[in-house]
């Protein structure tokens, strides 16, 4: 494994240390069934190497903040060099005397150029770590290069650092604002993929913070305490709960995914995921949504429960929102209550502007951030809470969507060679947004042939004189791209549309010949699949998840 100035100087591995440990150094708080999955990878890996520990009461806390002390020392913590002499302060800060607990590591830190103070001369230990000053001191602590900004731009004090954190994988994988508080959880969060990397585990982590874990190593303490977090200790959300895994509605909405936002309907799920207000109840008191982009198409947007009924609708924010790009609820204490200890699904849902009305086409929406704000039902104190997923969905508005697109040909048939033989057929269905027509643009076969050949290959209605030239790649592998579709056989009325696939094929050996066709990849965003297809509008190169797709044929060619 790879060795930086992170593992020396951050947190001190052990030689003997093969692979971090990602399921089981957690398990000796008292909180630890109430992490979600990805803060439970993240406290194992900083316990395990020795960086955290627990507060007095032995929790964790993971939804608190931490200062700009106690971080800094999690940052130094295990930090084996000589050089470290945690009884040497020399007053480094005006305000950090040296007879204080964390005055040795400012100092050190200071002394290395890790930490350089406030305008004002002060280091302020007391006020909260942000995002972007853990991922400084993360990042100087690593030795990453930094990135430099063109000549014609301007960059704040932090851009270099978060995208040094950025280029090797490291940043938070919600990406939260500069500015934003982090709580105990997310900077575990954040150190944890700063370890990874260092050891070379970057990709084990990121495994493990969605939950998947090499099945050998798996521990049976880690799936009984996540099991038993996903249990409400509160009747009201139990039956959420309940609601939830009977009901079809929910099922749908949770997870968010990748999905086709139409025009003027409400969208699926945007983002989602479970919360926890640990040790009391919680009084919901803001929800903040800020998307990387204005969406003109945006009509509503809602803050929902499982079942997704609505708690709060947002509007757009009042302050700080030239770009439009900032959806704010601000809701009386008490309005809607989070149980204590009691995981909540929540998310985001918006409803579309109409075709015609303001609403759009193949328009990119991501979420820079979200946030939970609540108040402690008990103490009064300010509370943010998090969802467990925190990878985001990206989505694409639309005025229609494919439902299906499938072979419709047998797995297996045999063929006589011979001038254009049918050799594939698919069926394509789809959903219009009132207005919208959606039209078939292409599609690509995967073709793996034996004592075979094919040529003059057509796609279209042989029987209606209906058809386009298809090409034959074979740089790489041997693709079938039929790029157009004969201009009267592209839309897909309410019935669905089916189209062929023609060739003039031949047997080359001495005996019969194999060839078979694939449709092979739903495709992603930016990811060109099988189908080609559009809405007047935009152009598309996948499918969503739960689309009935793909199919294949293997042809046995006689002479």
């Amino acid at each position: 494994m790879k060795r930086t100035i992170l593992a020396t100087l951050l947190f001190l591995v052990p030689a003997a240390v093969a692979a971090l440990d990602f399921q089981h150094s957690d398990d000796g708080y008292t909180d630890a069934s109430r992490l979600t999955v990805a803060e439970r990878a993240a406290v194992s890996v900083l316990t395990d190497v020795g960086a955290v520990s627990g507060n007095p009461d032995g929790s964790f806390a993971a939804g608190r903040t931490l200062n700009r002390a106690e971080f800094l020392k999690i940052a130094l913590l295990g930090k084996g060099e000589p050089e470290l002499d945690i009884g040497d302060s020399d007053d480094c800060f005006p305000d950090v005397p040296s007879d204080v607990w964390f005055s040795s590591y400012i100092c050190f830190a200071k002394s290395k150029g890790i930490v350089q103070g406030n305008p004002d001369g002060l280091y302020h230990p007391e006020r909260a770590v942000n995002y972007a000053e853990a991922t400084k001191i993360l990042v100087e602590l690593a030795g990453y290069e930094l990135p430099q900004p063109a000549p014609t731009e301007r960059w704040a004090w932090y851009t270099g650092y978060l995208r040094a954190a950025a280029e090797h994988g490291v940043e938070l994988p919600n990406n939260v604002d500069a500015g934003h508080e982090l709580t105990r959880g997310q900077m575990a969060r954040l150190a944890a993929a700063f370890v990874a990397e260092a050891e070379g585990e970057l990709e084990e982590y990121r495994d493990a913070e969605r939950g998947e874990f090499d099945e050998a190593s798996s521990s049976s303490s880690f799936s009984s305490s996540t099991s038993s977090s996903s249990v409400s200790s509160s009747s009201s959300v139990s039956s959420m709960s309940s609601s939830l895994s009977s009901s079809s509605v929910s099922t749908a909405l949770y997870p968010a995914k990748n999905s086709f936002l139409l025009a003027g309907e409400r969208t699926p799920l945007i983002l989602g995921g479970t919360i926890v207000s640990e040790e009391e109840a919680s009084k919901l008191r803001a929800v903040r949504l800020t998307l990387r982009r204005e969406i003109a198409s945006i009509d509503k947007v809602f803050f929902v429960d499982a079942a997704g009924a609505t708690i709060a609708e947002l509007i757009p924010a009042t302050n700080n929102n030239d770009d439009k790009r900032k959806w704010e609820a601000l809701t009386p204490a008490g309005e809607y209550t989070f149980g204590a200890n009691a995981p909540t699904k929540v998310g985001i849902v918006f409803h579309l502007k109409a075709k015609g009305s303001g609403g759009g086409s193949n328009q990119l929406v991501e979420t820079e951030s979200f946030q939970i704000q609540t108040e402690g039902a008990t103490t009064g104190n300010t509370k943010y809470l998090f969802t467990d997923v925190q990878v985001y969905p990206i989505h694409q508005t639309a005025f229609g969507r494919l439902t299906r697109a499938t072979s419709t040909l047998p797995t297996s048939g045999t063929v006589q060679a011979g001038t254009q033989r049918q050799i594939a057929a698919v069926k394509v269905m789809a959903k219009t947004a009132t207005g919208g027509t959606v039209r078939l643009l292409g599609v690509e076969f995967l073709v793996t042939v034996a004592d075979a050949s094919m040529s003059n290959i057509k796609i279209g209605d042989a029987s209606k004189n209906l058809l386009a030239d298809c090409g034959l790649d074979k740089q790489e592998r041997i693709v079938i791209s039929c790029g157009s579709l004969p201009e009267n056989l592209s839309v897909i009325l309410e019935a669905g549309l089916t189209v062929s696939v023609y060739a003039d094929v031949a047997a080359t050996g001495p005996g019969n010949g194999q060839l078979s066709l694939t449709l092979e990849d739903r495709g992603r965003i930016g990811d060109i699949g099988s189908f080609m297809w559009g809405d007047e509008s935009g152009q598309f190169t996948w499918i969503e998840e739960g689309v009935p797709f793909g199919g294949n044929v293997t042809w046995t060619v006689t002479k």
